[in-house]
């Protein structure tokens, strides 16, 4: 995961203004803690970093908070480096599996081969009582962290199985989403 700084680009290419330390990255902080998740701070107090264990694996879990936007970015990053050669069946994997997903987005980066799913919340609308202790805004992050685990875990064998060779996109999508293998209903 590319991590941002202060003047930089956020991985979804929104530039980070001056004031990183503000409500979204206190809705963001409140939340692991009431939630009673370990975490860890990186950086320029923008990124929170932690860990989740699905109903067979652990994965890295990464909390951005870009303040001139009003928005939190949740990560769960899958696969760290999906071999090159893996890259093209990955890509059938990410689009097919992302077709009528109504809540988050898999990604992967060609270059670097990380493969994540990502989740976003806009307080974009929310006036500032949303913002004070554990209120809406932390309640509306705290749905988008569940829904971004849930489905990472749904689909966390497939992507692996196709990383490491064992299936193909299509198929690995098919059995994520309770399909029969070679079903090519997305």
């Amino acid at each position: 995961m590319r991590l941002s700084r202060r003047g930089q680009q956020s991985p979804g290419g929104v530039p980070e203004g001056p004031d990183a330390a503000g409500r979204v990255y206190a809705t963001v902080v409140g939340y692991f803690q009431r939630a009673g998740w370990h975490y860890d701070e990186v950086g320029d107090r923008i990124t929170v970093v932690s860990s989740f264990k699905g109903r067979e694996r652990t994965w890295s879990c990464i909390a951005q908070a870009v303040e001139s936007q009003k928005l939190a970015l949740f990560y769960s990053v899958i696969v760290d480096a999906v071999p090159l050669e893996r890259r093209a069946e990955a890509t059938v994997l990410v689009t097919r599996a992302n077709y009528g997903m109504l809540d988050g987005a898999f990604e992967l980066d060609l270059d670097g081969g990380e493969l994540r799913f990502r989740t976003s919340v806009s307080f974009g609308s929310l006036d500032d009582d949303a913002f004070t202790g554990g209120g809406l805004a932390e309640s509306l992050f705290g749905g988008s962290v569940i829904s971004n685990v849930l489905t990472a875990d749904r689909y966390f064998e497939a992507i692996v199985d196709v990383a490491e060779g064992r299936s193909d996109g299509t198929s690995a999508v098919a059995l994520a989403e309770g399909g029969p293998a070679g079903d090519a209903a997305g």
